[in-house]
C-alpha cells in the first residue's frame, strides 16, 4: 500500500513540477507614474486624430495616469505600447484599468506589428459603452500564432464631446 502511494505521489510531482517552475512573468507594467505631464514614458506613442490626449492627475496609482480629455470634436485617439517579445503558442493576459469622467465612450484594443493605427491587425478587447466613473479592469487573454514583436493599441472613439477617459496601470 505505501507503494503504491509513493509511486502516485511520485507520478503527481512529475506530472505537476514543470507547471509550479513556469509562473506569470511580467513583460510590460506602465503605470506613467515616471514621467511629468505631457511626456509619455519611453517607447509610448500617441496618435492624436483629433488632437486630444495627454497625463491626468485622477490616477488608479497615483500620482498620474494616461487620458484622453474631451476636446469638443470626436474622439480617435491612439495609445501603442513598446513593443513586447511574445512566443507563439503562448498565453499571456493583456490587463489595465480606465474609467470616463461623466458620459459613455467606447474604447478597443488591438495588437499588431507597430505602433500606429495602421499597423494594429487583430482586435483583442471592445467596450462600445464604457459608463464607469471609477476605475475598473478591462483584459484580454491572447495567444499568438506567431513568435515575434508585439504592439498593443488602446483607441478612444466617440461622435462628440463625450468626456475623458483614463486609463493606468497596463500589464502584458
Amino acid at each position: 500500500m505505501e507503494k503504491s502511494k509513493l509511486f502516485l505521489t511520485g507520478i503527481i510531482f512529475t506530472l505537476l513540477f514543470p507547471f509550479l517552475l513556469t509562473g506569470q512573468t511580467t513583460l510590460l507594467f506602465e503605470n506613467f507614474d515616471g514621467v511629468s505631464a505631457p511626456q509619455l514614458p519611453v517607447g509610448w506613442v500617441a496618435e492624436n486624430a483629433s488632437g486630444s490626449g495627454t497625463h491626468s492627475v485622477f490616477a488608479y496609482s497615483a500620482p498620474n495616469c494616461v487620458a484622453a480629455f474631451g476636446d469638443w470634436q470626436p474622439k480617435d485617439e491612439w495609445l501603442f505600447s513598446p513593443a513586447v517579445q511574445l512566443q507563439a503558442g503562448v498565453s499571456y493576459r493583456v490587463g489595465f484599468y480606465y474609467r470616463t469622467s461623466f458620459t459613455p465612450l467606447q474604447m478597443q484594443v488591438k495588437m499588431g506589428g507597430g505602433p500606429s493605427s495602421d499597423q494594429m491587425e487583430s482586435l483583442i478587447y471592445l467596450n462600445e459603452n464604457i459608463n464607469n466613473t471609477q476605475y475598473q479592469e478591462g483584459f484580454a487573454i491572447i495567444t499568438p500564432e506567431e513568435s515575434g514583436a508585439y504592439f498593443f493599441g488602446w483607441n478612444v472613439y466617440d461622435g462628440g464631446n463625450n468626456g475623458n477617459l483614463y486609463m493606468d496601470d497596463v500589464t502584458v
